[in-house]
């Protein structure tokens, strides 16, 4: 039976922390001092290679990697947080504000800090790759118009245009912040599955340490691990998806029609498992949290990416259509 209690916890702070009272209008959140009992880092997961020209040496690559702090009397559940772009995410706003990170210590939650396989500081990969900078998934243009504003190609930067009531900060050092955040993200099926199984191997360790399952926060492309990593693991209070990327899931025989958006291009609704699979996922509750807008008809400012990024993307779904679904999202609700 889920605890639901962990859940409303968890979405009680974050709807204090992030009301629209306390960012959105400049007055700071109330202020509380953060106390530490231990901290410390380690590597999680991986694997070894075998060097051709001496089989007893070995490489030790593809692990994930941790960063804990634990404060005194801490909460039973740890928080373990998942990037889907850099630690960043979690550890302050652009514009030096509190983040999550210090918002649930200060709240008396022990709190994983986690980079994944390949990415930040676990990149020793046991494959090789090639990063190019030009590369327009990276680029200051993909980041802000993926979020932020319009920034129509071939144009300088001064032609940004922040959508209306934005809250992101307009000072050109946070920017720079922001186009600076991103890691290099492997969204490849064997890096999603290379990540969440070392994902798996973290929660195991977290519950041995602490007698009781991790509450699991994943942002953007990370959730697609969320969705993997219950199914390889039961160590699993509950999740939260902020701003998912990830596809939603139905159990085979059970995905809805394409649902279409506003501007009459049909997405499809998700994708099948098999529905084993999927019942694992309805062990512990899922809380997907959006910032984004959702718009019913087209305006200048949501024209979806096509007109923003001269890009066709899926991920994007702020203009689509609202319909009732049966979702793992709203699985143990």
């Amino acid at each position: 039976m889920p605890n639901y209690s962990l859940l409303l916890s968890a979405a009680l702070l974050l709807t204090v922390a992030t009301s629209p009272g306390a960012f959105a209008q400049g007055r700071p959140a109330a202020k509380k001092v953060i106390q530490i009992e231990s901290m410390g880092a380690r590597a999680f997961g991986g694997t070894t290679v075998p060097m051709p020209d001496d089989p007893t040496n070995l490489q030790a690559c593809d692990h994930g990697f941790a960063e804990w702090f634990i404060p005194p009397r801490a909460r039973r559940h740890p928080m373990v947080l998942v990037h889907g772009s850099s630690t960043r995410t979690y550890q302050t706003t652009f514009d030096g504000q509190p983040g999550f990170q210090s918002i649930f210590l200060a709240d008396k939650y022990p709190v994983y800090l986690v980079d994944l396989p390949w990415t930040g500081r676990a990149g020793k990969a046991c494959d090789e790759y090639t990063w190019s900078p030009v590369n327009n998934t990276f680029s200051a243009r993909f980041v802000f118009t993926n979020r932020v504003g319009l920034w129509p190609a071939n144009t300088p930067e001064s032609a940004k245009e922040f959508f209306p009531g934005v809250a992101f900060p307009k000072d050109p050092k946070a920017i720079d912040q922001y186009f600076r955040n991103q890691y290099v993200e492997f969204n490849a099926a064997s890096n999603t599955e290379r990540e969440s199984t070392a994902l798996a191997v973290l929660l195991e360790e977290v519950y041995k340490q602490h007698g009781a399952k991790a509450i699991l926060h994943t942002h953007s492309s990370s959730h697609s691990r969320g969705l993997l990593v219950p199914r390889k693991t039961d160590k699993l209070a509950a999740q939260i998806g902020w701003e998912p990327s990830a596809a939603p899931v139905f159990p085979e025989g059970e995905l809805p029609p394409p649902i279409p958006r506003a501007d009459g291009v049909l997405v499809p609704a998700g994708t099948e498992i098999p529905r084993a699979e999927f019942l694992k996922l309805t062990k512990h509750p899922i809380l997907l949290i959006w910032g984004d807008t959702s718009p019913r008809r087209l305006t200048r400012h949501t024209p979806g990416p096509r007109r923003n990024r001269g890009a066709s993307s899926l991920s994007n779904t702020s203009c689509l259509r609202r319909q009732p679904t049966n979702t793992v999202a709203m699985s143990g609700m």
